[in-house]
């Protein structure tokens, strides 16, 4: 579905692959990584009422193996890992989707800011473009950091405790990346998350049952290693709220999806004179009847059946035509 139209024209889709994708802001000024996984109910109603549900243990290992929340079978436990997702949860919705931030990411470690020339931060070519030109200095500006942010992509959601001592020292610029996003970017990326639930890639439908994991974040700086560092672009939250949204889309659209249809539940009473007209009108409507069943004292039938929202449309008109008004 990446690569059959009408699904492959989102912007950035090229970026994305197996759930995860580098959104890169407009001017390529910085660069976020964002994963989307599934989210069961169960382990839903857990972040929301912060409390182990009954019978959602499976669903919650199920989801820290996936997400990595620990690397020995104590921390396995489905206790540990809401603990786990409770400590790294940034916002949660009303449709069952839920945003997270990696361990490596909230303490800093992830966030790498890119000493450019030209205020950019590295963009992968594709094949073609790597036939036709040949590597210069100003496409490899930013691979390092590049290089170092997609190591931190396989530590999963919860790094261990010595991932300081593997991810270097941090220098004067990246501190002052880490600053930039908590103040000025962290904000705008939760309503980047919040639209692209609202309105997702498939029919722009509601999204529902998706966690996003926030992974790691580079920030093109200028200047040199031992002069004072300035960010190299202007980064505004428009622009991360409209990169964060493409990524994921373009996340989910690398991902299995569905589309959902509402059905709307119908409680109707008929005689037995009418009831051949009801059946008749619900099965060209894609109704569904559930059960009918005699009306105590009466000689009417209370049938209870489901139809799709868009077949409901002039229902009642066509039903009292049909059946004579039985």
């Amino acid at each position: 579905q990446a690569t059959i139209p009408p699904y492959c024209d989102e912007e950035g889709l090229g970026y994305a692959n197996r759930g995860r994708c580098r959104t890169i802001l407009s001017g390529r000024g910085a660069a976020i990584s964002v994963r989307a996984v599934p989210l069961p109910r169960s382990v839903y109603e857990c972040l929301c009422s912060r409390k182990l549900v009954e019978g959602s243990e499976d669903d919650l290992v199920t989801v820290g193996k996936a997400l990595k929340c620990g690397s020995d079978e104590d921390t396995f436990a489905a206790p540990a890992i809401l603990e786990v997702l409770l400590d790294l949860l940034d916002d949660i919705d009303g449709n069952g989707n839920a945003l997270l931030e990696s361990s490596a990411l909230s303490r800093g470690y992830s966030v790498k800011a890119v000493q450019s020339g030209n205020g950019e931060v590295y963009v992968p070519r594709n094949e073609e473009s790597k036939k036709g030109e040949g590597n210069n200095a100003a496409d490899l500006e930013g691979l390092g950091e590049y290089q170092i942010t997609q190591k931190f992509l396989h530590e999963g959601l919860c790094s261990p405790g010595d991932l300081s001592d593997n991810s270097g020292s941090t220098s004067d610029a990246d501190k002052m990346a880490l600053q930039k996003w908590r103040q000025d970017m962290s904000g705008s990326a939760l309503a980047g998350f919040q639209l692209a639930m609202r309105t997702g890639p498939l029919c722009e439908e509601p999204v529902r049952g998706v966690a996003v994991l926030l992974e790691a974040v580079e920030i093109a700086v200028t200047g040199d290693a031992g002069k004072r560092c300035k960010i190299a672009k202007d980064l505004t939250g428009g622009m991360v709220v409209a990169a964060l949204r493409s990524g994921v889309r373009c996340a989910l659209l690398t991902r299995p999806a569905r589309l959902v249809e509402g059905h709307l539940r119908l409680t109707l009473h008929s005689s037995l004179a009418g009831l051949g007209s009801l059946h008749a009108v619900l099965s060209k409507r894609r109704g569904k009847v559930i059960r009918d069943a005699m009306v105590d004292g009466t000689d009417l039938i209370q049938v209870t059946a489901t139809i799709p929202q868009a077949e409901s449309f002039s229902l009642a008109p066509e039903l009292l035509k049909k059946s004579s008004g039985e």
